[in-house]
């Protein structure tokens, strides 16, 4: 407690030592003196505990002071050590330190559960706070369904009728499950229930329904029939259905699935095209909110596919296209039955029917107006049978062409529709013996008119028959007829006989004159009536409203205005292309002008040109083009004397300028006349409209929202005198509608907006290629790409410095291709989040993007052809490349991506071990900055895969290869050129083994030093999991220095694949885990007894063990997939381990594996000691007194020590001494670490009992708080009392009162209530104690 004493014990001992440092008393200690005597100068003085809890680098997270007998606290934050660990605890439990000093807690993490990607899971979303969802199924069902409410952190398992409850309104439950068999039905088509759901409140459905079958939502393909029959029936708080991805279908797997689903309101899309058994049967049926249907672009049929799909749907009012040509038998039976809310029919293309395909389809939609055609010519029994029954609203039944009847084929047809007054066969009599017209217009009274083909002699009235009161025609009827229906003539003709009207002049009004009839008269072969309608013109025509009019208006006097039409073949063209002669035409638009703001108005010849001759001066335009302004535009390609020609074929028109001219307006008034209309016509409508007009200075409104393929293409290439463009609305696009459309207009500054998120091929492709003075990028809002869609769209806008974002994460074909190639003032790419690409998605992105110091993330890891190729070419100003995680490589993924990059310094990794063709192409190709490439662990080559890789990289000075020769046999090379202006000096390493020696452009490049090795090594689980990995040098002897292999619990690791032995000709050495499978064995329940298992090596230890049935019949101690001891089991209690005499000292974890005779197994790990073993005759122990042993420690060996008794740790005991106050007696053993580091037991000593001859006493040994006691010593001479000293410890082993002047009798006091051991020591290396207990 304090270093003052009389008999100079410290004299001068820290003479010399001036600090700074930490000097350690007991906790209570008041000493503060400092001098060569005392505490050193320049020392810290510590008399209580200092804890320091930290982080496993070091970093430190929370330092205290405390109390001798206080428990440490952590106060800190939540400890955290990077993004994906979690804080566990620490890494010894939180104990009191009776002694001063400063201790070490260190932080224990634990990696996060990964999480699920729950993107594309079914999800369930309450709507309503309360919403329940759970599930049934059939006891024989073995499905397997977990849960997430954490957003795929951890999964539970729903079991069936397990409710979940939803709390709030958003709250989400994600479903998973691994049923690769399938849900409902077995792999016979037997249909039970494995899963059908059960729900209340309000709950949509988002997500794959696919995940409840490969546990993530990427399947389409469906395992079994009724796989998701009735999942969803009756679930009336089902608000929207989830995603159904699937493209393969089976029988029934969607039957009934939404069945009484009356909350629904959107159907799911449905992909897929070939239909299954009645795969879709009663799918929607009873959804009674559902408006819409899904589109339904299936063309392969099966039988009773859709049959009573959307049964009793009442609100159904859109239905999609039914494209499909060929039926299967029952396809379409009752599909619509019950629709109510239909009003109008989808068309119905088929031509070839089935059995049943159209039977009661339309089945009570008794308001439906409009019939579809039905243009087959060939009959199926009862095809067509009660098709349009109780369709009271339809007047018109739809022509049916065929000429025979069959079974059945219009049996009930018509039958109640009331409404019904036309009726067209192509059958001559509806006579026949197999019941083809039964009741087929039962209910149907007329008036009408029933019309037979020509010649028919049928006049048979009835319900099988034609309909009462209704007139039967097989002649033809023309009637003439003024524009608002007046009737003007009326005549029966014959069916090969030319109408004639045979009336008076028509008239309709003052100042309208009969200019003709609507169409052309002709001779009508079949018999129906047939109406023609007058035509009339103005005497004077009224003033067009031009407000929406194309307008030009002259900002340069003698500014003129004309258009050419192109199409026809030039005499050089004929010559070339003789198959084309009589094929192209002409563009012949209509188009007119008026120059008197609409008055009048004049036909605009071709070439006719307009001259407006003072600033100000305006020509409206307009026309009336119903089918298009121009027209075809397409690429053809011609072969002669085996030469292919490519030639465009363009019927387009374009207009002219000279001077400086603004057009105002809608070009929509050359479609419609009047500019109102939103709807372009036609493909490539507005063709290279503007073309080359470099006078026009302001585009005209381009109001049109419905686009075509190339509409707009070229539109306004080369208009050099643009600077900003109109609104362009359209939210879809159309293949190629934007192309090139302002291309080369050089002074542009601002772009259009462009809002549309459904794209199209090519849709914006070279849109604003060489835009030079433009600046900035518009908004890009797309998430679904297609193919080129934005390829070369800022080509070579050399002002651009600010690009869009691009958010899209699946991208398509070339999408992105040379986007922003040649933009030399970009600094700054857009991020790339993509993960799933296509080929060449990014091909020239930044091609000479000479600005770009640095590059996007790519975090993909599969790639596709050419997907990265020259993706920064020439990318001047880039120092540092991004990562390139891909594993996955595609033909030429890498080609030419870096090439040209000069300051790039540093290449990134290329993990890559197999390649493909052309894969790293010239990717590095005069990078000339370029000094270590990065290493190619591929261990073969094939064609053409470094070719020019490091082609004029001329500072590079250090390749490593995975392969041990660069010799190779392809066509084409592996790698030519790869290291051509590579001179060296620099180092070129091979695999261990390799002997290839060849120097040259194509081999190791000249002056460079060839090496071998080192290699890596790779422990690994079956599945490829890396449990550790080094790299050492060839020779020499792998060793794993990881955990203990695991690999779930079933299964228990013994051993590698292989012998560690010396690596050599591989450059990655793979060593695969063994496991024994634990499922062979019945489990026996093991236990280790929990004791110190001390053992010298090559000695043997006594392990006890607790086996709780049965008997053990043989024994194996493993230890790091090795068995270290086996032998039979001898008794119920103890087994031997043997230690291997080459185990070094430390602690061990080994797993003790016992069988019974009965194929039984059990196991249990247990920890065992390596001791060092003790020299008698120079023991590591030494006796000081009967109360005292001493560690030795001449050499300096050991830094730190833990004394144990008896087996026991004695807390606290950490000196390189130990006093036993109570005597030495019994086995003492110490646990140490030496200045390596390592730490290991020393083998035990016993020592035997020595008492004093003298003795102390506390009289009475029992005390009340308060009050005094006597020490009484016997047995010591008094001049030996002046040498004596009494010391009282707590019983915890704290001094409490040190006696030096010590006398017979001592009398004494403790304040404290508890237990005390006083101990008596004289100058003869004994001691004496006693206790005393204060209450």
């Amino acid at each position: 407690m304090t270093l003052d004493n009389d008999f100079a014990a410290t004299n001068e001992w820290v003479t010399g030592v001036n600090g700074p440092g930490t000097f350690i008393f007991p906790c209570g200690s008041k000493y503060d003196k400092h001098g060569v005597s005392e505490v050193p100068d320049n020392f810290k003085i510590i008399s209580s505990p200092v804890v320091i809890f930290q982080n496993p680098d070091g970093e430190e997270l929370y330092r205290d002071t405390i109390g001798c007998d206080v428990l440490p606290e952590y106060k800190g934050e939540t400890p955290t050590y990077g993004e994906e660990l979690v804080f566990k605890g620490w890494d010894k439990e939180l104990t009191v330190h009776p002694e001063p000093d400063t201790f070490y807690y260190t932080a224990v993490y634990e990696e996060q559960a990964p999480i699920t990607d729950v993107s594309k899971c079914l999800c369930f979303t309450a709507e309503e706070a309360g919403s329940e969802v759970s599930y049934r199924s059939d006891e024989k069902a073995n499905i397997s369904i977990q849960y997430s409410i954490d957003d795929g952190r951890s999964w539970q398992t729903l079991k069936p009728n397990e409710i979940i409850t939803f709390g709030n309104i958003e709250d989400k439950v994600y479903l998973k499950g691994n049923n690769t068999n399938g849900l409902n039905g077995d792999s016979e088509g037997k249909y039970w229930t494995g899963c059908q759901f059960i729900m209340s409140g309000a709950i949509s459905a988002s997500g794959s329904v696919m995940s409840l079958i490969d546990g993530m939502g990427i399947s389409s393909i469906i395992p079994n029939k009724h796989c998701f029959s009735y999942l969803f029936a009756n679930c009336t708080s089902l608000t929207q259905a989830p995603e159904l991805p699937a493209t393969t279908l089976t029988d029934s797997c969607y039957l009934s699935m939404f069945m009484g689903c009356y909350s629904l309101k959107q159907a799911p899309e449905l992909p897929a095209t070939t239909l299954l058994n009645g795969c879709y049967q009663y799918m929607f049926e009873g959804s009674l909110e559902l408006t819409n249907s899904p589109t339904l672009s299936a063309t392969t049929f099966a039988k009773n596919c859709y049959h009573g799909m959307f049964y009793d749907c009442e609100k159904l009012t859109q239905i999609a296209d039914l494209p499909a040509k060929t039926l299967a038998d029952y396809c379409y039976s009752s599909m619509f039955s019950r629709c109510v809310g239909l009003t109008q029919a989808p068309a119905l293309p088929a031509m070839e029917l089935a059995d049943g395909c159209y039977n009661g389809m339309f089945y009570d939609c008794n308001n439906l107006i409009e019939a579809p055609q039905l243009p087959a010519t060939q009959l199926a029994a009862y095809c067509y049978s009660q098709m349009f029954e109780n369709c009271a609203g339809m007047k018109n039944a739809p022509e049916l062409p065929a000429s025979e009847l069959t079974d059945g084929c219009y049996s009930q047809m018509f039958k109640n529709c009331s409404s019904l007054n036309y009726i067209k066969v192509g059958v001559m009599s509806l006579d026949n013996d197999f019941a083809a017209t039964n009741e087929w217009v039962a209910g149907v009274n007329g008036p009408g008119t029933f019309i037979f083909p020509c010649g028919s002699k049928y006049d048979k009235h009835g319900v099988s028959e034609v309909p009462e009161d209704f007139k039967i025609i097989s002649s033809p009827v023309v009637v003439f007829q003024n524009p608002d229906g007046e009737e003007l003539y009326r005549d029966t003709i014959g069916c090969d006989v030319l109408p004639e009207y045979k009336g008076e002049t028509p008239t309709y009004g003052e100042g309208l004159v009969f200019k003709g009839w609507d169409k052309e008269l002709t001779v009508h072969p079949e018999p129906d009536t047939f109406y023609y309608t007058a035509v009339y013109e103005e005497g004077h025509a009224p003033i067009t409203d031009v407000s929406k009019c194309l307008c030009f208006t002259a900002e340069m006097p003698v500014s003129k205005v004309w258009y050419e039409n192109y199409g026809n073949l030039t005499h050089l063209d004929s010559l070339l292309f003789p198959d084309l002669i009589g094929k192209r035409r002409k563009n012949n638009p209509d188009v007119q002008y008026s120059i008197d703001e609409g008055r009048t108005w004049q036909p605009l010849l071709e070439n006719e040109k307009i001259k407006l001759n003072n600033v100000g001066d305006k020509v409206y335009i307009r026309g009336y083009n119903p089918d298009g302004f121009s027209h075809s535009c397409e690429l053809n390609y011609f072969n002669m004397n085996d030469y292919v020609f490519a030639m465009t074929e363009s019927e387009s028109t374009t207009f002219k300028m000279s001077g400086s001219i603004a057009a105002s307006g809608s070009v929509m008034s050359l479609i419609d006349g009047v500019g109102t209309t939103s709807v372009i016509p036609n493909d490539y409508c507005f063709y290279g409209l503007f073309k080359y007009c470099d006078a026009l200075t302001q585009t005209p409104e381009l109001p049109a929202t419905t686009l075509t393929k190339g509409c707009y293409e070229h539109m306004f290439e080369f208009c050099s005198a643009l600077t900003k463009a109109s609104e362009l609305p359209a939210l879809t696009m159309a293949d190629s509608c934007y192309w090139a459309m302002f291309s080369g207009c050089a002074n542009l500054i601002a772009a259009p907006q462009l809002p549309s998120v459904a794209l199209a091929c090519g849709c914006y492709g070279n849109m604003f290629d060489r835009c030079t003075s433009l600046t900035e990028a518009p908004a890009l809002p797309a998430t679904n790409m297609a193919v080129r869609c934005y390829n070369n769209m800022f080509l070579h806008c050399i002002s651009l410095t600010e690009t869009p974002k691009l958010i899209a994460t699946v991208l398509d074909t070339s999408c992105y291709s040379d986007m922003f190639y040649g933009c030399s003032s970009l600094m700054n790419a857009p991020e790339l989040p993509a993960t799933t690409l296509s080929p060449s998605c990014y091909a020239g992105m930044f091609g000479e993007c000479t600005s770009l110091t640095k590059a996007p993330e790519l975090p993909a890891i599969t790639l596709k052809e050419y997907c990265y190729y020259g993706l920064f070419r020439e990318c001047s100003s880039l120092t540092q490349a991004p990562e390139l995680p891909a594993t996955t490589l595609a033909e030429e993924c890498y080609g030419v991506m870096f090439s040209g990059c000069m300051s790039l310094t540093e290449a990134p990794e290329l993990p890559a071990t197999e390649l493909a063709n052309a894969c790293y192409r010239w990717m590095f190709s005069k990078c000339a900055s370029l000094t270590t490439a990065p290493e190619l662990p591929a261990t073969e080559l094939v064609e053409e895969c470094y070719d020019g890789m490091f082609f004029e990289c001329e500072n590079l000075n250090y390749i490593k290869v995975g392969v041990m020769s660069l010799d190779n046999n392809f066509e084409y090379g592996a790698t030519s050129d790869w290291v051509f202006g590579v001179n060296g000096p620099g180092v070129f390493i091979f695999p261990c083994g390799s002997t290839y020696d060849k120097h040259g452009v194509s081999e190791v490049p000249n002056n460079f030093e060839i090496l071998r090795g080192p290699v890596t090594v790779i422990f690994q689980n079956p599945d490829s999991t890396v449990l550790w990995k080094e790299t050492i040098n060839c020779n020499e002897v792998p060793e794993y220095k990881g955990e203990t292999p695991t690999m779930g619990e079933d299964y228990f690791f013994i051993g590698w694949d292989k012998e560690l032995t010396a690596v050599g000709d591989e450059s990655v050495y793979y060593i695969t885990a063994v496991y024994e499978d634990l499922n062979k064995y019945e489990s026996l329940h093991l236990t280790v007894d929990d004791a110190l298992y001390l053992v010298l090596p090559g000695g043997s230890e006594t392990i006890g063990y607790e086996l709780l049935e049965g008997g053990g019949s043989r024994y194996e101690i493993w230890y790091n997939g090795e068995i270290i001891t086996e032998g039979a089991v001898t008794n119920d209690s103890t087994i031997q381990l043997i230690c291997p005499e080459e185990f070094a000292l430390g602690s061990y974890t080994a797993t003790l594996v016992m069988f019974d005779e009965r194929n039984g197994r059990g196991e249990s790990d247990f920890v065992f000691h390596v001791m060092m073993k003790d020299d008698p005759t120079n023991s590591y122990y030494v006796k000081v007194w009967n109360d005292v042993v001493i560690c030795r420690n001449g050499d300096n060996k050991f830094v730190s020590y833990q004394w144990y008794k008896n087996r026991k740790i004695v807390e606290g005991a950490t000196l390189q001494y130990y006093n036993d106050v109570e005597l030495l007696d019994g086995e003492y053993l110490i646990y140490v670490t030496d200045q390596s580091g390592k730490s290991y037991f020393i083998e035990p000593k016993q020592f035997e009992r020595v008492e004093a001859s003298y003795s102390i006493v506390a009289e009475p040994s029992i005390v009340n708080q308060g009050s005094d006691f006597t020490v009484v010593v016997s047995g010591v001479e008094p001049e030996q009392l002046k040498n004596a000293r009494i010391v009282v410890y707590r019983n915890d082993g704290v001094v409490v009162n040190i006696l030096d002047d010590v006398e017979t009798e001592n009398e004494m006091h403790l304040a404290a209530i508890g237990d005390y051991v006083i101990v008596l020591t004289v100058n003869d290396g004994k001691n004496a104690n006693c206790k005393v207990l204060i209450k």
